[in-house]
């Protein structure tokens, strides 16, 4: 079983005040993390961090934004591995759907929104299966 998280709010990580809940493998019914639980004064402060936080991301030039988005994508690609099998523990699906479906979408649309950062993109993003139907493993 993994640790348990934290929150972050308002730039510092915080324990949880309800605690952490189980996060449970459909396919095994192992407990595969414990995630926190917010209370409901703590997802206020959180709301109102963003709201706040809005006002100085809403001033960081372009390039600065891309940079940020093209890190996270990054980053995910970098632990790829860990965060499909992450993906597949918790949601129950297979392997090739945790990879392509999930964490490969995930990179694709920071990749995305990076490039949006700095020129419009002016299509639409593309669905992320190749094919209608069951994912092949």
């Amino acid at each position: 079983m993994t640790r348990a998280r934290r929150l972050f709010i308002g730039g510092e990580w915080v324990e949880p005040d309800c605690g952490h809940y189980e996060v449970i493998d459909p396919a095994t019914e192992d407990v595969v993390g414990l995630a926190p639980e917010a209370s409901r004064a703590q997802v206020h402060a959180a709301a109102s961090a963003a709201r706040d936080a809005f006002a100085s991301w809403s001033r960081t030039s372009p390039e600065e934004r891309a940079a940020v988005l093209s890190r996270a994508a990054s980053v995910i690609r970098r632990d790829f591995a860990s965060y499909a099998e992450l993906a597949r523990a918790e949601s129950g699906a297979t392997a090739a759907t945790a990879r392509g479906m999930q964490v490969a979408v995930a990179v694709s649309r920071f990749q995305r929104y990076a490039k949006g950062a700095l020129e419009p993109v002016e299509t639409a993003l593309p669905p992320p299966a190749d094919e209608p139907g069951p994912p092949q493993e």
